[in-house]
């Protein structure tokens, strides 16, 4: 599903207004008859409802949405958060018009009566909020403030239009004040507030609804990412093991050895051909004892390595996970990069990369496909912004490392961000907090590099690896809980997510609901 900031959505709509001879006021008319169809879905029992409507677009939408609900003779109780009419939008106005031109009536709820109106707000089944959409930017204030704080301990489920009042559409960052919503009913393509944390936590269950909106956006893509949008996991039956690539793991030192285990089963799990993995010579028994599919051999010279990838019918390589830093790492980190060969940057290589400018630039003049897997941490490394910068905007971040490196970037956090080599971001909305703990990156790392030749176009394996990997994870959470979760759970259940995916692809039929 599409992610588009607010000046993109005004931007589509707009377009389509302009080139399909439309007006907002159908665009508004078909938001909220689309709303009230969810709604009857998610809850098909409900008799009450409050409608909380604002002076602007998302106040409009409100009150469509209340005079379809009176059409179906539905019991509904109207308030419009503003002085009088002459605050309202046109479209809103408008709307109004309509709506009491049908013989309803809204209550003005002002600075002098909020107090009286809030005993109301608990008589109801469901709380609709249409105060603040995304045309809303501005921290909530004053009077405004206390009816939210008031919303706080309401019985009933809260239902957000377009996105739960007083959030920042375009931010990831929690307010001060704000309305949680149960569900977010939006239109046309998720904002950014829906899908990153901690303000995706204030949305609830997001639902996408289609409202007519034509053609595509015409400004850089953001997507998530859905099993339909991944390749098939089908294989040819005349095929043998070099047909899905040799990987070579470059990890694991005395002591860390397990990042180079996890890597490799993680590589396994993800259907690579072979795999060998070059290590400390004190860790190769260590690790030979903990996976007997794989080759282990002792780390190899610089100048040699070359030779060896080549005689072994390398296709790609990952280099990184629990290495030491050392001019040896930092040596042999240089000669992957001259070489031509897909490569995935990793740990303690990405924190080499970010202390050797001229390593930069050699990864920039690469004629083979780069992937960076740093966390927010190792990406402030990388680009001047700080952890919290990237936080809050890691759509933004992503970009920034892409075009300074050239190379595919995979920001992890609770929502992994990729930027592709087509320039397009896509965001895995797969994974949880349990997947929080030392290891999980080194798995990841794993599976890209497996997925890197097994596919026609290496932005599809990455994509792939990344929702894998997070939807092992929720498979995992399932049956031992998130606290609980390790590494190990999610090598476990990444046959099964990857079985989960083809699944999904085999029945998965369009629809102009999604959910996310």
């Amino acid at each position: 599903m599409r992610v588009l900031t607010t000046l993109q959505m005004n931007n589509w709509e707009r377009t389509t207004i302009e080139n399909y001879n439309l007006s907002s006021s159908t665009l508004m008319e078909s938001a909220g008859r689309a709303v009230v169809t969810k709604i009857l879905s998610l809850y098909p029992r409900i008799g009450r409802y409050i409608i909380l409507c604002g002076n602007g677009n998302n106040g409009g939408d409100g009150l469509v949405i209340a005079r379809t609900i009176a059409k179906l003779h539905q019991h509904v109780l109207t308030f419009m958060i503003a002085n009088d009419q002459n605050a309202l939008s046109p479209d809103c106005l408008n709307q109004l018009m309509l709506f009491e031109k049908m013989g309803c009536q809204v209550t003005w709820v002002s600075e002098y009566t909020s107090r009286s109106f809030l005993p109301t707000l608990f008589s109801n089944d469901i709380l609709v909020d249409a105060l603040f959409g995304t045309g809303f930017s501005l921290p909530v204030k004053g009077w405004k403030a206390d009816v939210f704080d008031s919303l706080i301990s309401l019985p009933c489920p809260v239902i957000s239009i377009d996105i739960p009042s007083g959030l920042d559409p375009n931010s990831s960052i929690r307010p001060s004040v704000y309305i949680k919503a149960e569900h977010t009913i939006t239109f046309g393509a998720l904002k950014p507030c829906h899908v990153f944390f901690p303000a995706a936590d204030i949305c609830g269950k997001v639902h996408l609804v289609d409202i007519g909106l034509i053609g595509e956006p015409s400004d850089l893509m953001v997507n998530t990412i859905s099993p339909t949008q991944l390749p098939s996991l089908t294989r040819q039956k005349d095929t043998h093991k070099y047909d899905y690539g040799h990987v070579l793991i470059i990890a694991g030192s005395l002591g860390m050895s397990g990042a180079a285990v996890l890597a490799a089963k993680g590589a396994l799990s993800s259907g690579a051909g072979l795999v060998t993995v070059m290590t400390d010579p004190k860790s190769v028994d260590v690790i030979a004892c903990q996976i007997p599919t794989v080759m282990v051999i002792p780390w190899l010279d610089d100048t040699l390595i070359g030779t060896f990838i080549s005689n072994k019918k390398v296709t790609s390589v990952l280099i990184g996970p629990g290495l030491v830093k050392s001019k040896s790492t930092e040596s042999m980190l240089k000669a992957m990069i001259s070489i031509k060969i897909p490569l995935v940057i990793d740990a303690t290589a990405l924190t080499l990369l970010a202390d050797n400018e001229s390593l930069q630039t050699a990864i920039r003049c690469r004629q083979s496909t780069t992937i960076l897997t740093p966390h927010t941490g190792e990406a402030s490394r990388l680009i001047p912004m700080t952890n919290d910068d990237i936080n809050n905007d890691p759509i933004a971040a992503a970009r920034v490392l892409f075009n300074k490196l050239l190379a595919i970037t995979l920001i992890k956090g609770a929502r992994t961000v990729i930027a592709s080599s087509d320039k397009t971001i896509w965001v895995s909305t797969s994974g949880n907090p349990g997947m929080a703990t030392g290891g999980s990156g080194d798995i990841l790392a794993g599976i890209l590099s497996a997925f890197m030749h097994q596919f026609d176009d290496i932005d599809s394996g990455v994509k792939l690896g990344c929702y894998a990997h997070g939807l092992a994870g929720d498979l995992a959470a399932k049956v031992v809980g998130q606290i609980s979760l390790s590494p190990l759970d999610i090598l476990t259940y990444l046959p099964l997510a990857l079985a989960e995916i083809s699944r999904q692809q085999q029945v998965f039929e369009p629809s102009l609901i999604e959910s996310l």
